[in-house]
């Protein structure tokens, strides 16, 4: 089953493996850190103080057209290099100031998996995420330059979906095995920004987070 947005989830907790594997510093580490290796066009002050927290967040500040069916994301996708497309983004709010829902930033995060570890999403989470979870099964496109897509898409299994939520219910254990920083399990699904009104949820990293606790 295409899991559609489920994928952000699963996006962030390849960051977090990342991180605890020494690939990538913190959720402190900006973008541009990040991303030393490539080119960032129309860089100015809060470009450079986007942190990966913020697009883990949907705060990143980027100009992400979230109207008329994200409809900056369809531009990202036709564009013919989705990175690329939204390291030259501009700004249209400083970072951490407000909530907008941004799949091309969860695109980004997927595209420093290939950065840091030289294989994308998908690899990464064979041999890291999937693999001892005992999913053996799925499917998930990756963008013209081999970038898994970060925002969505992945094909799961209901089965193994029910293996990530489980693994999550345990404090990122699995059969004994501690294949999620406990710490970074806590951080992931607490809220950190508000996305709107009465009624809505809060946000955490990829995961959306009830009000009510």
């Amino acid at each position: 089953h295409d899991i559609a947005s489920v994928t952000k989830p699963i996006t962030s907790t390849l960051i977090g493996m990342a991180i605890k594997q020494g690939k990538l510093k913190s959720p402190a580490q900006t973008m541009v850190d990040a991303y030393r290796n490539r080119s960032v066009g129309q860089m100015d002050v809060g470009k450079e103080k986007i942190l990966l927290e913020h697009l883990l967040t949907m705060s990143s500040g980027l100009a992400c057209k979230s109207q008329g069916g994200e409809r900056g994301l369809w531009e990202m996708l036709g564009s013919g290099h989705d990175v690329q497309y939204m390291l030259n983004l501009g700004m249209e709010a400083p970072p951490g100031t407000r909530y907008v829902y941004c799949s091309g930033g969860m695109h980004l995060l997927s595209g420093l998996i290939n950065e840091v570890t030289g294989k994308n999403s998908a690899e990464f989470a064979r041999t890291s995420f999937f693999g001892p979870l005992g999913i053996r099964s799925f499917i998930w496109p990756e963008d013209p330059q081999g970038v898994s897509h970060g925002f969505g898409n992945l094909h799961l299994l209901p089965e193994d979906m029910a293996r990530i939520g489980q693994v999550f219910l345990q404090n990122g254990t699995w059969k004994g095995k501690q294949i999620i920083d406990p710490e970074w399990v806590k951080a992931a699904t607490s809220s950190h920004i508000k996305t709107g009104g009465p009624g809505t949820s809060d946000y955490g990293y990829g995961w959306r987070i009830p009000q009510d606790g």
